[in-house]
């Protein structure tokens, strides 16, 4: 029991350290938080995280990890708040490919993934290019990761783009509000 306890806390120790250390290296203001609830079922499109109007944060500010873009706040309450997830089909972010430099809106669906819409079909798009925050919709800066394209398909005028999420939106334990 103790020999679990203890590679628990390893292990936790490991996560909040990455997380400092990106913390340390971002040109913005962030505010660490724990998340402490996810809506219920497989299909879950929030979570909520232990901090709230106690730590200065307000609607639509963007919740990030270093491995990319979570999400963002949708309310706030005394000691809590609700994070909208990126792949809730209510959430929408401004995105530009890496390579390419194109831009589009990324759209949450109702799977686990996300959608890149308003991509021209005659413009290329590999799968597996890496899709980033453009800081168009002035919630999240520009330049965060989002996801990975993972299949691309002709549409009657705009691609159909589909992209998985760059954080694992599943198992998300610490998080950061910018």
């Amino acid at each position: 029991s103790e020999i679990q306890q203890l590679s628990e806390r390893a292990l936790e120790t490991e996560r909040l350290r990455g997380l400092l250390e990106f913390k340390q290296h971002l040109p913005f203001q962030t505010v660490a938080a724990e998340v402490i609830a996810a809506s219920p079922g497989e299909a879950s499109k929030a979570i909520f995280i232990d901090k709230g109007r106690d730590a200065g944060l307000t609607p639509d500010l963007a919740v990030i990890t270093p491995a990319g873009a979570v999400g963002k706040i949708i309310a706030v309450f005394p000691y809590s708040s609700q994070v909208m997830l990126i792949t809730d089909p209510s959430s929408g972010a401004g995105a530009l490919l890496e390579q390419t430099r194109l831009q589009g809106v990324l759209k949450g669906t109702s799977k686990h993934f996300c959608e890149l819409n308003y991509v021209m079909n005659e413009d290329a798009v590999p799968v597996g290019e890496v899709v980033l925050t453009s800081g168009l919709d002035q919630i999240y800066p520009k330049g965060l990761p989002i996801g990975r394209v993972v299949e691309v398909s002709e549409g009657n005028i705009y691609k159909k783009i589909m992209v998985k999420p760059a954080a694992a939106l599943d198992r998300l334990e610490s998080v950061l509000v910018v």
